[in-house]
């Protein structure tokens, strides 16, 4: 992810910068620590919120977190006990 940070500096620090009415831009980053989390539920889990019902993904694979878009089908044909990873495309290959 990339952030872009304003704020005044000294003409000797220019370096890669880019000016704007005064400030200078600097492209700072922020990183992000990857980590695997498992997830064995196949299938949504209801929760009622007055006389509505909520579906909440369980499966880990909603776009729409934490609500569920119906992504866990892909799960529909896993065999148990083996650990797949699943990429931002869907496809799935096994861990």
């Amino acid at each position: 992810m990339r952030r872009a940070a304003c704020r005044k500096v000294r003409p000797c620090q220019l370096g890669k910068a880019a000016t704007t009415a005064g400030f200078i831009l600097r492209a700072t980053y922020t990183f992000r620590m990857a980590r695997m989390v498992r997830k064995e539920d196949k299938g949504p889990m209801a929760v009622k919120v007055g006389t509505e019902t909520k579906w909440i993904c369980m499966c880990g694979l909603s776009a729409n977190q934490p609500f569920c878009d119906g992504s866990h089908k892909k799960t529909a044909d896993e065999m148990e006990g083996k650990v797949y990873i699943y990429n931002k495309d869907g496809t799935r290959k096994e861990a």
